[in-house]
This record gives C-alpha cells, sequence and structure tokens, in this order.
C-alpha cells in the first residue's frame, strides 16, 4: 500500500 515513485522515471511503484 505504499506509492514509491522513482528519482529517474517517475516509475509507480506499488508494494504491499
Amino acid at each position: 500500500g505504499r506509492n514509491i515513485y522513482d528519482g529517474c522515471c517517475q516509475l509507480d511503484i506499488q508494494f504491499s
């Protein structure tokens, strides 16, 4: 339930 954005390409990654 955590949203982390990549500093390079701002990819949205969901962690449980």
